[in-house]
This record gives structure tokens, sequence and C-alpha cells, in this order.
């Protein structure tokens, strides 16, 4: 309901593994990835491009 007034922000959750695909399909190769913390997962990725 807030959204409708424009008081908040459009917000998609995605599964930990679109991200880590759509960094790999722009060119980067992931060095290494973490969730920190785990409860309630904060998703941290290190990608080189290639």
């Amino acid at each position: 309901m807030i959204r409708l007034t424009g008081k908040a922000p459009f917000v998609r959750f995605l599964r930990i593994a679109d991200p880590d695909r759509a960094i790999e399909e722009a060119g980067f190769e992931i060095i290494e990835t973490g969730d920190y913390p785990a409860s309630p997962p904060g998703h941290f990725v290190v990608a080189r491009r290639l």
C-alpha cells in the first residue's frame, strides 16, 4: 500500500544464484562468495573481469 502512494520503492528479493549468474553472464569470473552475516544473509561476491 505504501508503494502505491510513492513513499516506498519497488523491492524484489532474488535467490542467491541469480546475481551470481548475472555476474558471470556479464563476463566476470567469480573468485569467492559468502553470506555475511548468515542470517539474514548478506551475499558478497568477489569477481574479476575476464
